[in-house]
C-alpha cells in the first residue's frame, strides 16, 4: 500500500502543477484579448488634439508596435485587471526636428503603468503623465 501512495501523490501532484501552468496561461490570454489584433490611431493627447500627425498603435499577441512622428516603434505589454504595463519602447532613430517633443512625451507616456478603457472604437489610457485616446 505504502508502495503506491508516493507515486499516487507524485502524480497528482504533476497534473496540479500543469493545470495551474494552464489556467495562468488561458487568463493572460483573456486579458490580452480584447486589444490583440487591433489597431489605433492616437487622436488626442492629453487636451492637444492632434492633426496632421498619424501615430499609430498596434496590438498582437502580447506585443505592440506603431509609427510615432517619424520613428516606428516596438515593445510588449501585460494587462492585469484594468490596468497595462509596458515594457521600454524601442525605436528606430531617425533624426526628427519636427515635432520631436511630441514623439519623445509619447514614447515617455509608455514608461509608467496605465489605466486603460475600451469603448467601442475608442481606447483609452490614462496615468499621472496624460490621457492619450485612440480610435479605430
Amino acid at each position: 500500500m505504502k508502495k503506491l501512495l508516493k507515486p499516487f501523490i507524485l502524480i497528482i501532484l504533476t497534473v496540479i502543477s500543469f493545470a495551474a501552468c494552464e489556467v495562468k496561461k488561458n487568463k493572460k490570454t483573456l486579458e490580452t484579448a480584447a486589444l490583440d489584433n487591433t489597431s489605433w490611431l492616437l487622436v488626442r493627447f492629453s487636451d492637444q488634439e492632434l492633426f496632421g500627425h498619424e501615430i499609430r498603435l498596434n496590438f498582437e499577441d502580447g506585443k505592440l508596435n506603431g509609427k510615432a512622428v517619424c520613428n516606428n516603434y516596438f515593445s510588449t505589454y501585460s494587462i492585469n485587471g484594468n490596468e497595462i504595463s509596458v515594457l521600454p519602447i524601442g525605436a528606430t532613430r531617425m533624426l526628427c526636428p519636427e515635432n520631436s517633443k511630441l514623439e519623445t512625451d509619447y514614447f515617455n507616456f509608455f514608461s509608467k503603468t496605465s489605466n486603460y478603457e475600451l469603448r467601442e472604437n475608442i481606447l483609452i489610457l490614462k496615468n499621472e503623465i496624460g490621457t492619450l485616446e485612440f480610435k479605430k
